[in-house]
């Protein structure tokens, strides 16, 4: 609950070099909370954009009008977790067992 995975449209593939959830209101952490937690079990995770674009130094200044507060939202809630081609089967069973709190 509150953590909401990717998703993906019918018609198209994801490589997945990233493999990045939101961490919602509903999930009862924060995102770095939660990030916390997975840490403490063992489990990895990374926030690859924690700074939206709007507010990168190469666009500060440029952007006038609304301070993108969707864009600001999904940047406090998003969370990285573990994806890369030696993650053994087991290994994402392990993942999804802490996240979905059965360990």
């Amino acid at each position: 609950k509150g953590v909401l995975k990717p998703v993906i449209r019918e018609s198209c593939t994801h490589v997945f070099h990233q493999y990045a959830v939101r961490i919602t209101p509903e999930c009862e952490m924060t995102r770095d909370q939660f990030a916390e937690y997975l840490r403490m079990k063992g489990v990895g995770t990374a926030i690859h954009y924690p700074v939206p674009v709007h507010e990168q130094p190469v666009y500060r200044g440029t952007i006038k009008g609304s301070p993108c507060p969707v864009s600001q939202k999904v940047a406090s809630e998003i969370l990285s977790l573990p994806v890369y081609p030696s993650l053994t089967p087991d290994e994402r069973i392990r993942v999804c067992s802490v996240i979905n709190g059965d360990t």
